[in-house]
């Protein structure tokens, strides 16, 4: 139904068309999970799958592929896992959820069970400004995610950068990523 309302001043005169009453689109239901874990041996994992769905109430969500010992609460949506020694390696876990018009969507989660070994990727943008912030990308970089913007650290959560041998101030470090300022000549 269109509604068309006019509102009246002195010197014109405003129409305004708006939609009233009509039942909202159903839409493809969106699965929230990380896309990457990284944990120790003995070190538990835990997460929540988020599933929101603006369409109609949806079912439950679904786990597979889960590493034995791994659970899976469908009514908290909540993964947990504590590896053993045994569990190095990666493992892959679906989550999939279904609305009532049998749409579904299906996210995964790596799980990387490793010892702690950092390893970088290979660097997007290898060449940097003195006095910018350079980002490296990879795995195990940091033992604890912590940040210090004022450029006056030279380690983070374990982490230190040098720089053609010279030590560089540490910004940001995470297990994924760290962030680093590269000194003015």
């Amino acid at each position: 139904m269109i509604s068309t309302s006019s509102l009246f001043s002195a010197s014109s005169e405003i129409e305004a068309a708006s939609a009233i009453g009509t039942s909202p689109k159903l839409t493809e239901p969106a699965l929230d999970v990380p896309d990457l874990e990284l944990v120790k041996p003995g070190e538990p994992v835990s997460f929540v799958a988020t599933l929101s769905d603006t369409g109609d109430s949806s079912s439950p969500i679904q786990a597979s592929g889960l590493p034995a010992g791994a659970s899976f609460d469908p009514l908290a949506n909540r993964f947990q896992w504590t590896p053993g020694p045994d569990q190095v390696g990666n493992h892959t876990v679906t989550f999939r959820a279904n609305n009532s018009n049998n749409q579904s969507v299906i996210g995964k989660t790596q799980i990387n069970v490793g010892w702690g070994e950092p390893m970088i990727d290979k660097p997007q943008s290898p060449v940097c400004s003195p006095g910018t912030i350079a980002t490296l990308n990879g795995k195990w970089l940091a033992e604890e995610e912590r940040s210090d913007s004022s450029g006056a650290s030279h380690e983070l959560g374990g982490t230190r950068v040098r720089v053609n041998g010279l030590p560089a101030a540490v910004v940001f470090a995470n297990r994924r990523r760290v962030d680093f300022q590269l000194r003015a000549q």
